[in-house]
């Protein structure tokens, strides 16, 4: 059990910093040290099926007529699909966090706020923000790091919430901000140090260094920096 933090400072594959990436394109967890988790969100079939229903709501208002029995049977099919596939997605979150929460002692995500983040658009990028926000409902934040929060408690280990400002925005290696970073650059590239790395990877280091320095442990940064790729 995590009892004396100290015990753990000589073993960075212990320590765990995690970036959710936000792209609409794809869905990962990025963790510092170990392979990449892939969070597929929903199943062909249930896309195909919620289109299909759609064209038939459509063109029964068009010619105002009632919708045939071929639409609630189909109905019938997405609900089933969804509910497929919501039971698959909370099964593949409980075996990631299970296999991560057995892995390491200490684990640091960002303190995300759902409802701020999945705001409308005003004006400007509105089609894309609206698709972004469906991509974050779909991801099921929230639902990650509650099973890492009470898994990491329930096997002795510390969950740590830190806030996510500049956590992309800012070079591991020097501290220098990029403030013309975009969400469609996905590769960071320090102008100040020459530092590059994936954009997700450089914040995950990121969120674990604020995590660390929460326990005001300045020789790990220093450590885990020397660690680190290109750096």
């Amino acid at each position: 059990k995590l009892t004396d933090f100290k015990q753990y400072q000589t073993d960075m594959k212990e320590l765990l910093g995690i970036e959710i990436d936000e792209e609409m394109d794809t869905k990962r967890l990025i963790p510092t040290y170990s392979k990449l988790y892939s969070l597929k969100k929903y199943s062909k079939k249930f896309k195909r099926l919620q289109r299909k229903q759609s064209r038939r709501v459509l063109k029964s208002k068009q010619n105002k007529t009632k919708l045939g029995g071929n639409f609630y049977k189909t109905q019938k099919k997405l609900n089933q699909a969804f509910d497929k596939s919501s039971h698959q997605k909370t099964d593949r979150y409980h075996k990631i966090t299970s296999e991560l929460s057995k892995q390491f002692e200490l684990i640091v995500v960002e303190d995300l706020q759902v409802k701020n983040m999945t705001k409308r658009a005003k004006l400007k990028n509105v089609k894309q923000k609206s698709g972004l926000n469906q991509s974050i409902n779909n991801t099921s934040f929230y639902q990650i790091i509650s099973f890492l929060d009470y898994k990491q408690q329930h096997n002795g280990k510390l969950l740590v919430k830190v806030p996510p400002q500049y956590t992309s925005k800012t070079c591991h290696c020097c501290g220098n901000i990029n403030h013309k970073l975009k969400l469609n650059h996905r590769q960071y590239w320090c102008l100040e140090c020459g530092y590059r790395e994936h954009r997700d990877i450089n914040a995950a280091n990121n969120i674990l260094s604020k995590g660390l320095s929460l326990f005001g442990v300045g020789n790990i940064h220093a450590d885990f920096k020397e660690q680190s790729l290109s750096c």
